[in-house]
């Protein structure tokens, strides 16, 4: 296949670029694939830290990119839209987690459609449907981006049921977040402490940005319980996307200055390893989480994780094999989960559960996901076009939802009048809008008008037929409408005129909208 992969990559820094330049590698062992990133992933005052371009040790993520996309500049979705559909790809792939981006890809992904002809397909590898922290037009920019998309890679069961919920019928493979190997080789734990300038026995290590929804508050309320019963050192690594002092007084206010390390600082792909073969075990204490890379990051270095039960953590943290699953928000739940890890010395346990759990989250699952993906997107397709070429005779037109068309050819009971229904005989197409029937309008000729007397001499041969069958059934017989139900009946059909009206030219005007007396 011919593949475009849209989302950022190498100048730019991140997770996400990081996810991309493997993604990149793994699919051109069997693919050409193409990347098409951003100029400008950010404006500045949306930004909280401090560069969003890599800063050193970028070799491992270094890849051929264009960067013609600007998030906010709408000129440059239609340059990178022609660039893209000029490629003539098969499938592109939009990397989605945010809906900020959604404007911007749901624009890319309609007009790549509409350059080549609808025959490249739009996947995204999602990792949120729904953001951590909401935003005023969340769910229009992501409607707008998810509408677009042909299809979806899910990485955990927690989007895979945000999926099934808002956009139903989306084809979608459900794929594990693979494992970063981008980082280096492990360094033996005393080199690593070393280097690090850390001088205590056991180390935890808080790793990545600090957001809010990542729970370092709770740690830390936590810390007095753990260092009351266990000698060890918090290290927390990464830019702060919120007010670091916020966090420094509670490290003062707890008395922890001797118990917790912090390093406000991104840190370069080339010196990720040292921090990871340094520690004893890796927390994460999300309030709120779909997925997290930082485990994949753990499982590279053999490195078991404690780790709260939200979103599809305890799919990854294996209780009890590879890690330790606790409550969210509790922090006496992860300080009990803390303090047994250590005395009960369940590292080595720990470690070779990773080694074969890691097995699962292979780039190879993912590419083959994406391929099968590409197949499912092209099946559903060919079936709603088939449904929409309904089978009717040539040069006629597809039989229409809300009443049929009939055509010569047919067999005699494709004209046959159901009873009780008028229609012209040699081929009649209802029209709901306006209450009745329409002639075919390719005949070129009027409707033929009815005899109002057959119907009559119907109506009452069919009433002798019924009297003469059962003529002891005299209950059956009905009396004339009283003049009250006469008037019920008359107010209920208007309602229901009205209301069909409504539907198909909108409310009369002055109404509102709502009924009128009769």
């Amino acid at each position: 296949m011919n593949i475009v992969i849209v989302g950022t990559a190498y100048p730019l820094r991140g997770g996400i670029a990081h996810y991309v330049a493997l993604l990149y590698r793994n699919l051109s062992r069997r693919h050409k694939v193409s990347i098409v990133t951003f100029s400008r992933q950010y404006p500045g005052f949306l930004f909280p830290g401090k560069s969003q371009k890599e800063q050193g040790g970028g070799e491992s993520v270094r890849v051929p990119a264009e960067a013609l996309i600007d998030s906010i500049n709408p000129f440059t979705w239609r340059t990178a839209a022609r660039r893209i559909a000029a490629l003539q790809p098969d499938l592109v792939i939009f990397k989605y987690w945010l809906p900020f981006f959604g404007p911007c890809f749901g624009y890319i992904a309609r007009r790549v459609k509409e350059l080549t002809g609808g025959k490249a397909r739009v996947a995204c590898i999602c990792d949120n449907i729904i953001p951590h922290e909401r935003r005023p037009f969340d769910r229009t920019f992501t409607n707008y981006a998810f509408r677009s998309f042909d299809g979806c890679i899910v990485q955990s069961t927690t989007v895979e049921k945000d999926l099934k919920r808002l956009y139903p019928g989306k084809p979608f493979r459900h794929v594990p977040h693979p494992i970063y190997d981008i980082f280096g080789r492990p360094v033996a734990k005393k080199d690593a402490k070393h280097r690090l300038g850390l001088r205590d026995d056991h180390v935890m290590l808080f790793f990545g940005y600090v957001r809010r929804y990542k729970g370092l508050h709770i740690l830390l309320k936590a810390m007095p319980e753990i260092v009351r019963r266990i000698r060890v050192k918090l290290l927390v690594v990464g830019e702060f996307y919120g007010d670091e002092q916020d966090y420094r007084k509670m490290v003062r206010d707890l008395k922890l200055e001797k118990d917790v390390d912090i390093r406000p600082e991104y840190v370069p792909n080339d010196q990720v390893a040292p921090y990871f073969c340094a520690s004893d075990v890796v927390v994460l204490p999300y309030v709120s989480a779909t997925q997290s890379g930082i485990v994949q990051i753990a499982y590279n270095f053999d490195k078991p994780v404690i780790a709260t039960n939200v979103g599809g953590l305890s799919e990854v943290v294996i209780d009890g094999k590879s890690g330790s699953i606790v409550p969210p928000e509790d922090p006496r739940a992860f300080a009990d989960a803390v303090v047994r890890y250590y005395k009960e010395r369940l590292e080595g346990t720990y470690v070779r559960g990773i080694h074969e759990e890691k097995k699962k989250y292979s780039w190879e699952h993912l590419v083959r996901g994406l391929e099968e993906l590409h197949r499912d997107i092209g099946k559903q397709l060919e079936e709603g076009r088939a449904r929409k070429q309904l089978p009717t005779s040539k040069g006629q037109p597809p039989t229409r939802k809300g009443g049929w068309t009939t055509a010569k050819g047919q067999s005699p009971t494709a004209n046959r009048q159901e009873p009780g229904k008028s229609g012209h005989q040699s081929g009649g197409r209802r029209d709901e809008r306006r209450g009745g029937y329409a002639g075919r309008r390719d005949s070129g000729q009027a409707p033929r008008q009815q005899d109002p007397r057959r119907h009559e001499t119907t109506r009452q041969s069919s009433t002798q037929q019924d009297s003469t069958s059962r003529p002891e059934d005299s209950s059956n017989a009905q009396s004339p409408p009283t003049p009250h139900q006469q008037q019920s009946q008359k107010q209920q059909g208007g309602g229901r005129r009205r209301r069909r009206n409504r539907r198909w030219h909108g409310p009369k005007r002055g109404d509102g909208g709502q009924p009128t007396s009769s």
